[in-house]
């Protein structure tokens, strides 16, 4: 009698120990060494053991979930049959806000630091607006603004858990692309100093004066000039001259003498292209967040990435042959 007592109770533990079948969300709490089984806590409930039995399930957690992370787990035949990341959808007017938010608070915290100065953040030294300060500044505050408003809605969703706030990557394409407009800034600066250098040497070098000689004609001695040889080479660069006051958006499409330049063009067409293509990712990629420790940001395919080294190419070598 007492022997089968226990096992009934036994028996009711065990039954009461075996989640039922079903989809939930829970927090993942670790799992066994060869992944057999993970440990879960649902609404704050106490840990649980879930077994895995099919080794796909087996290798997506043990290749993607760390400690903390929030998944939606679907059961069936009581072992878990997927354990993916809990999403939390957003609606469109919310993404919009938040992006147009982060987009004030970065200039905002410009206009700070720097007050009337910002501008100079996209107007050279000749008064004009720089190309290559255009396209890294607009670049840098898109990068900027797109990463803040995903950590940030990353933490109100999980209901401002600090595990939640960070943990957002960086794609490598993305990081190229940034990289490229850092690159291209330098060197633009780089080609203007030096072009610059040489038209300051050569309007400080002194002109030859001629070699005078003594003659002997058919009515005595006289003196023959024999005029300074022209220079030999590719005439000196002429200098920058500074405008009167910067000129939007024509400074950035033509070249000093206002004519309209196909390499100006060509390089901020192609930043508005990429501009434009991320911005949409990213409103699609902030309409479903995943409460992991980690996720990536939306990457820049490989034509667009191709297109912008491409696109600033053309305007290093119009840089260095033309003004």
């Amino acid at each position: 009698m007492r022997i089968g007592l226990v096992l009934l109770l036994a028996a009711g533990c065990l039954a009461a120990a075996v989640h039922p079948d079903g989809t939930f969300h829970a927090v993942y709490r670790g799992a066994a060494a060869d992944f057999t089984s993970i440990a879960v806590s649902e609404g704050g409930a106490p840990q649980e053991i879930l077994p895995v039995t099919d080794p796909a399930v087996r290798a997506q957690i043990k290749d993607q979930y760390q400690v903390g992370d929030r998944l939606t787990i679907t059961m069936a035949g009581y072992t878990v049959q997927q354990a993916a990341p809990e999403v939390i959808r957003i609606n469109q007017m919310d993404r919009v806000l938040v992006l147009g938010a982060g987009l004030a608070i970065h200039l905002i915290f410009g206009i700070l630091l720097l007050g009337r100065k910002l501008k100079w953040l996209v107007i050279g030294l000749d008064n004009r607006y720089s190309n290559s300060k255009c396209q890294m500044a607009l670049w840098f505050g898109v990068l900027a603004v797109t990463y803040l408003s995903s950590v940030f809605l990353r933490w109100v969703v999980s209901g401002y858990s600090p595990d939640f706030a960070g943990g957002v990557d960086i794609p490598k394409n993305l990081l190229l692309l940034s990289g490229l407009s850092v690159f291209s800034f330098g060197a633009a600066k780089g080609i203007t100093a030096n072009k610059q250098a040489a038209a300051q040497a050569a309007a400080n070098t002194p002109a030859p004066e001629p070699t005078i000689l003594a003659a002997r004609a058919a009515g005595g001695e006289g003196v023959a000039v024999v005029p300074a040889p022209a220079p030999t080479g590719p005439p000196p660069p002429a200098m920058k001259t500074e405008a009167c006051q910067p000129s939007f958006p024509s400074d950035l499409l033509c070249d000093d003498q206002g004519n309209p330049d196909i390499g100006d063009y060509q390089m901020m067409a192609v930043t508005a292209i990429a501009v434009g293509v991320y911005v949409t990712q990213t409103l699609g990629f902030l309409g479903s967040i995943q409460l992991v420790h980690h996720v990536t940001m939306p990457d820049v395919d490989s034509t667009i990435l191709a297109t912008f080294g491409l696109g600033q190419g053309a305007y290093l070598v119009k840089k260095q042959l033309g003004d």
